[in-house]
């Protein structure tokens, strides 16, 4: 079973190169650019995986992550945002277990190998949450 994988991006353009990279890749992702489409989103189908971009809107985005964290507890976060803010990233999060980070540059491939190896191993479990 293939995992859901969302791309929630403010920066249509960062959001599209992701989405596209994945989906050259095989993988079949949900592009959402607004806070309201991912809540959208989430509340139709658990998501397993989804890309964060936090790159121009940090505060914005952040505020969205807080919002939507009790809904994403079995959602594997891949955050992407400079990596100056790393540090105030992991304090403001600090209780949300499965956040991780890529810091920019932004890199399809490197987000591409996360996602696969991120959904392999999830796959050796057998679980995906919108499976459960």
């Amino acid at each position: 079973m293939s995992p859901c994988i969302c791309v929630y991006s403010q920066d249509s353009t960062r959001g599209k190169i992701v989405f596209k990279s994945l989906e050259a890749n095989g993988i079949e992702p949900v592009l959402c650019v607004t806070a309201a489409s991912l809540k959208e989103t989430v509340s139709r189908s658990a998501a397993d995986f989804i890309i964060f971009d936090l790159k121009d809107t940090f505060w914005d985005g952040l505020a969205v992550l807080r919002d939507q964290s009790k809904a994403l507890r079995g959602t594997v976060i891949i955050v992407l945002c400079d990596a100056a803010r790393l540090p105030l990233l992991k304090k403001q999060t600090a209780l949300m277990k499965n956040i991780l980070c890529a810091p920019d540059p932004l890199n399809p491939d490197f987000i591409v190998s996360m996602v696969d190896y991120l959904t392999k191993e999830r796959a050796k479990k057998k679980v995906f949450s919108h499976a459960l």
